[in-house]
């Protein structure tokens, strides 16, 4: 059975854990003392694919088939730099080391273990040393910026020299920080992660983080720009957060404004629609004047009186269906009221902010309602003053000499 990468890593964590594992002039060794266990366990390592840089006993280099002739002695096995970074394994004496690495201060390795620290990690691993975390809260910071740079300057394909963003002038940020910065924490990470993992907003975003970072880091040296950054994050995540909130509640407002000004709109021109359907019907009235005028006269005989009871009759059924027609009408009012009342007040309670904005928007359309009220009652006198006309009309016109037989 071939050893995997997690194997051999599983086999040098645990002898960086007992201190057992140290640095040597091509990558790192261990000791251990020669026994018929220790033996097998090398020969079966080495023929599943573990590759020994050296093996020596009493600074001697012996082979692998030799172990059982120095039983009871002590066996310093080497690995080399090259074999174990081939395995995607990286070990490192200390912090210091590991970040001078300068691949390592963007991308975290997948295996790596720091000797002095006693720390490792692995994909399957959970973080726990806050020094470690803050390392990979930097890394993922630093993930950010680089997907929001306008321009990366770069030492090579796997190493960028600085971070570049272009708002008022142009601000450079060399991904170099110190292992001390790491002591401070990344206070406010978790919110710039979750600002960043939402994909709302994105461009609006991009224009807040460089509006805080410039006025956050104008002033400070370039070079020293990350470690400033690191060590006074919990303020520049604050400063970062309440811009975006100013944003997301004037863009709320807008949204807001948007919808109660179009409600508006709407019932206005319901409620105009009220008036406006009985108002073309209105015109009745004057007609009605005219023909009063012209086709009612002086009873004189029965085609005369037929002619006159016939146009009243018509004119008391005109007023009576406007009657009942402008009482549908105000039934509609008082059921447009009820809807836009309602609605308003639910966006009022909802956005309590804007509830003097909303509150106006009722004010409005209730003059309204009550001023197209007004219009549909004056109707309603208006066809009642009509029919008084014409029965008036009507009666004017009987032969009151005859009916009362004064001759």
């Amino acid at each position: 059975m071939t050893l995997t990468t997690n194997s051999i890593f599983q086999l040098l964590e645990k002898l960086a854990l007992r201190s057992e594992l140290k640095a040597s002039e091509n990558g790192f060794e261990y000791q251990v003392q020669l026994s018929e266990e220790t033996i097998i366990s090398l020969k079966e390592d080495y023929k599943n694919g573990l590759s020994f840089d050296g093996l020596k006993v009493d600074e001697q280099f012996i082979d692998i088939d030799e172990l059982s002739s120095f039983k009871g002695r002590i066996l310093t096995v080497q690995f080399s730099n090259n074999y174990l970074r081939q395995q995607n394994i990286f070990i490192y004496t200390n912090f210091e080391d590991f970040l001078a690495y300068k691949p390592n201060l963007l991308t975290p390795p997948e295996n790596f273990i720091i000797l002095e620290q006693r720390l490792s990690y692995s994909k399957t691993s959970d973080v726990s040393d806050h020094k470690l975390l803050t390392y990979f809260n930097v890394c993922r910071l630093l993930s950010t910026l680089n997907e929001y740079a306008d321009h990366q300057d770069r030492f090579n394909s796997n190493v960028i020299y600085e971070l570049v963003f272009l708002h008022k002038s142009r601000m450079a940020i060399v991904v170099n920080y110190s292992i001390d910065c790491l002591d401070f924490g990344l206070d406010g990470i978790s919110i710039f992660n979750s600002l960043f993992s939402d994909p709302a907003h994105k461009d609006q975003k991009l224009s807040i983080l460089k509006e805080v970072m410039f006025g956050f880091l104008i002033n400070i040296n370039k070079t020293q720009r990350l470690d400033f950054l690191i060590q006074h994050f919990g303020e520049f995540s604050k400063r970062l957060n309440e811009n975006y909130q100013l944003f997301v509640s004037e863009f709320s407002f807008d949204d807001v404004r948007r919808e109660y000004e179009e409600k508006k709109r709407d019932y206005l021109v319901k409620i105009n629609d009220v008036f406006a359907q009985v108002q073309t019907k209105m015109l009745g009235i004057p007609i009605s004047l005219a023909l009063i005028s012209f086709k009612m006269g002086t009873i004189i005989d029965s085609q005369t009186f037929w002619a006159n009871l016939t146009l009243l009759i018509a004119i008391l059924a005109y007023t009576a269906m406007m009657s009942m027609l402008i009482e549908g009408q105000k039934a509609t009012l008082t059921s447009l009221k009820d809807e836009y009342t309602s609605h308003m007040n639910r966006l009022k309670h909802q956005y309590p902010e804007q509830f003097e904005k909303i509150k106006k928007s009722i004010d409005d359309l209730d003059k309204r309602e009550k001023s197209q009220r007004k219009n549909l009652n004056s109707f309603y006198f208006f066809g009642l003053g009509l029919l008084i006309l014409t029965f008036s009309v009507f009666l004017f016109y009987l032969p009151w000499k005859t009916i009362m037989g004064i001759s």
